[in-house]
């Protein structure tokens, strides 16, 4: 034995010197699920040619997020997608779990300033990298908020929370606040689209001292949602039904429409040249904008969807019934369903490493899922004392921000995860929800 060591005999043949490039890659592999996947895709599959073939593979990965904690199981229209990255999609299943390991020690800051429920929200960083929030609110005004100064001490004379506030930006409620993509030749300016029971869609430009319209447009009827396609141009909803696609350099101009659906239509998301739409009539509709007279698929429920989230191949679809819908975004065919509440749920997101509900029980909370197929729950809140209205969550940043009916706007950040709730209640509830 002693000599079979020293002259390599247990990897290759005798004489042969021993080392790592010896073993099996299911070796390798093995001695991988060891080390952090950022450290792999960094470091470890710079190191050499056979190291960057093992992590190159795609197989690798997705076994990998299979056989994690939570056993996720990626939908096959996801890893069909194109950029579909398994190693970073594992990066972020990762850091979603760490991030919202426990409610109670996220650091929250209530920011004051709106007079009425803030419905819209948006957390974007500026070219300068530093990170900001715009609100829209009921009382018809949009804030901009500097996520430095909301982290650094409290709200004050020298250390503003807000530093812009446009009062009646709009002439009605504010429902939805959308970031315009930034384009490759001017990626130094800033601009979003906002949409109001005013009727009207517009956009801005903003800088970190104001905000300026640049175009306006009249949709008909109430502006239920809007959603950027390129930096010129946008899809909106209306309440009478109407789906429209915007030039938005200019004022009222409508390239597109279609009013395929029979009511109000709440959720709106899109993949390339295709538009998603779910509305009260109950259905959920994939339309070509390039010939928008037509429905491509449709799917019908006993219940309707108030909130759509495209990510990677699939559409997720909060009812109102409480279920979440993820359905294959090519044809709108069911992947996968799960419950999150027993009354409707709000609003929906998926990132790349989790999905994310506002949902109502007795009281409302935000709950955090791990992807795939079979969801397991990750994380509840506490129940909200104050109705919430939306929720914005940005995965880079690792910031969530919550909208609610008392006019507030809750800033939450990632805490210190071994600390110790002080609360005798909260330390019960979190031992047993560890115990059990």
């Amino acid at each position: 034995m002693e000599n079979d060591v020293e002259s390599g005999g247990f990897c290759g043949d005798p004489g042969e010197p021993t080392n790592i490039f010896s073993l099996p890659p299911e070796l390798l592999q093995s001695i991988f699920l060891q080390i952090p996947a950022r450290e792999l895709v960094q470091s470890v599959s710079l190191t050499c040619r056979a190291f960057a073939d093992i992590l190159r593979d795609n197989k690798y990965w997705i076994t990998r997020i299979r056989s994690s904690g939570d056993r996720v199981v990626l939908a096959s229209s996801e890893i069909e997608e194109e950029g579909f990255c398994p190693s970073w999609i594992y990066d972020r299943i990762a850091a979603e779990k760490k991030r919202w390991k426990c409610w109670f020690t996220q650091k929250r800051y209530v920011a004051n300033g709106h007079v009425s429920t803030v419905d819209g929200l948006k957390l974007f960083q500026a070219p300068s990298g530093k990170s900001f929030c715009i609100s829209g609110s009921r009382d018809r005004s949009i804030r901009v908020w500097d996520i430095e100064n909301v982290m650094r001490e409290e709200d004050s004379e020298t250390n503003r929370w807000s530093t812009i506030n446009k009062e009646n930006a709009h002439s009605g409620w504010i429902w939805n606040i959308a970031m315009c993509p930034s384009t490759d030749e001017d990626s130094s300016s800033t601009s979003f689209l906002s949409c109001s029971w005013d009727s009207l869609i517009k956009k801005w430009s903003i800088t970190e001292s104001s905000i300026t319209e640049v175009s306006a447009t009249n949709v008909g009827s109430a502006a239920q949602c809007v959603v950027p396609t390129s930096p010129w141009e946008a899809v909106g909803s209306s309440f009478a039904r109407r789906v429209v696609l915007l030039d938005t350099r200019v004022p009222d101009h409508v390239v597109g429409e279609h009013q395929l659906h029979r009511g109000p239509v709440f959720g709106l998301q899109t993949k390339g040249d295709f538009i998603f739409s779910s509305a009260q009539d109950r259905t959920v509709q994939l339309v070509d904008r390039r010939n928008m007279r037509e429905c491509v698929h449709s799917v019908s429920w006993h219940y309707y969807s108030q909130s759509l989230s495209y990510h990677c191949g699939q559409l997720v679809c909060g009812t109102s019934s409480g279920h979440v819908n993820v359905l294959n975004a090519n044809d709108l065919s069911l992947l996968s369903q799960f419950t999150s509440s027993g009354r409707p749920v709000r609003q929906v997101f998926r990132s790349p490493g989790a999905y994310y509900t506002l949902s109502q029980v007795n009281r409302f909370n935000f709950k955090v899922y791990s992807p795939g197929l079979r969801p397991n729950l990750i994380l509840s809140s506490d129940e909200f004392n104050s109705e919430p209205a939306k929720f914005d969550y940005n995965d880079k940043m690792q910031i969530l921000v919550i909208g609610s009916g008392d006019c507030t706007v809750k800033f939450y950040m990632e805490g210190d995860p071994n600390a110790v709730p002080t609360d005798p209640a909260v330390a019960r509830a979190l031992y047993f929800r560890n115990f059990y």
